[in-house]
C-alpha cells in the first residue's frame, strides 16, 4: 500500500515573516536588534515586561520608531501568571492569528539577540507538516577581561563592535516554528520556546548562528543579577555577578557556579561545554557578510 506523500507548505523567500518578540530591559541594544532584524521581519508583536514606567516608556518610544512592529503588549496587562514565562508567547501568538490568520512560518524573538543570516532560504526547503520546528545555534556574548582597560574607549561603540567574545560551539535552541492553528503555548509554562513539545522533529541550521547579549555593560549586568536572583531565576549562576562584582570574565563558566544558558546544564563531561572564542579570530557570518566560522 502506498503511503500518502505529505505535501510541501509553499513558503516565498523574497516576502519578510512574522515575528513575535519577548523584551524586558534591553532599551541599550533594542534600537540595534530591530535594525538587524526588521529587513527580515515586517510584521513583529512584542511583549514587553520593561520596569519601571519611565524606562517602559522609552521602549515603546523604540519600538515606536519601526513600522515593522504591529503590536506592543504589556506583561501587566496580560493574565499572566506573574512573574511572567515563556509561555506567555500565546498571548502574541493570538494577536498573530487574529490579524494575519493561520498556515505562516513564526519567528521568536528576543530584544538581545542579533542575527547573523537570513533564515528564510532554508525556511523555502522545509516541509513543517515533517518538522514543525526549527533550531538556529545560540552563541552568548559576554564582556571579558580584555575588555576591561579598554572599556571607557570602547563602551560607546555598537555592541557588536563593543564586545567580541563569545562561546561556541553555544547550543541548539527552537527559534521558527510553523503555526497551523492548532498547537498553543501555555501560559504557566517555561522553557518551552516554541508551541510544540519535544516530541516533534526539528531541524538543526548548524551554520545558522544567533549572537545572544546578556550582558552589554558592567551597569546592566549587575542590574539583571539582581533582577534575576529577586526572582529566583538562575540564583546561583547570577549570585557570583550581584556579590562579588564579577562583572569582567574570561569565560562564562565560573567555577562553583552554575553555567550559563541551557548548553551546558545537561552536559555531565566539561569537556563538552562550550568555550571561549573571539570574533577577532574566528568571526562569525554575518548579514552583510556572509563568512563561514
Amino acid at each position: 500500500m502506498c503511503r500518502k506523500l505529505i505535501p510541501k507548505y509553499s513558503f516565498d523567500p523574497s516576502k519578510r515573516m512574522i515575528g513575535i518578540m519577548m523584551t524586558r530591559n534591553e532599551n541599550d541594544i533594542l534600537k540595534e536588534t530591530l535594525n538587524n532584524i526588521t529587513p527580515i521581519y515586517d510584521r513583529i508583536f512584542v511583549l514587553d515586561g520593561t520596569e519601571p514606567e519611565e524606562e517602559f516608556s522609552l521602549a515603546r518610544r523604540i519600538l515606536e520608531q519601526f513600522e515593522e512592529v504591529k503590536v506592543i503588549l504589556r506583561d501587566a496587562d496580560t493574565s499572566g501568571p506573574f512573574p511572567i514565562r515563556d509561555g506567555a508567547r500565546q498571548y502574541l501568538l493570538q494577536k498573530v492569528r487574529e490579524t494575519y490568520g493561520v498556515n505562516n512560518w513564526i519567528g521568536v524573538l528576543h530584544g538581545d539577540e542579533l542575527y547573523t543570516q537570513d533564515p528564510r532560504p532554508i525556511l523555502t526547503n522545509t516541509n513543517p507538516s515533517i518538522s514543525p520546528v526549527v533550531q538556529a545555534r545560540l552563541c552568548h556574548f559576554f564582556l571579558h577581561k580584555d575588555d576591561q582597560a579598554n572599556w571607557d574607549h570602547i563602551r560607546s561603540l555598537p555592541v557588536e563592535a563593543r564586545l567580541t567574545h563569545y562561546m561556541w560551539p553555544g547550543t541548539p535552541e527552537d527559534r521558527f516554528f510553523f503555526d497551523d492553528g492548532r498547537v498553543n503555548y501555555d501560559p504557566s509554562r517555561h522553557s518551552l520556546v516554541v508551541p510544540y513539545d519535544r516530541s516533534r522533529t526539528r531541524i538543526l541550521l548548524d551554520a545558522f548562528v544567533i549572537k545572544q547579549y546578556n550582558y552589554r555593560t558592567p551597569e546592566q549586568a549587575l542590574r539583571r543579577a539582581k533582577q534575576r536572583i529577586a526572582t529566583a531565576w538562575q540564583r546561583n549562576h547570577y549570585q557570583h555577578i550581584a556579590e562579588e562584582k564579577a562583572v569582567f570574565v574570561h569565560s562564562l563558566h565560573v567555577p562553583g557556579y552554575e553555567p550559563c544558558g541551557h548548553d551546558n546544564v545537561n552536559k555531565k563531561n566539561r569537556r563538552d561545554w562550550s568555550k571561549v572564542r573571539s570574533t577577532r579570530k574566528f568571526p562569525l557570518p554575518s548579514l552583510n557578510n556572509q563568512k563561514t566560522c
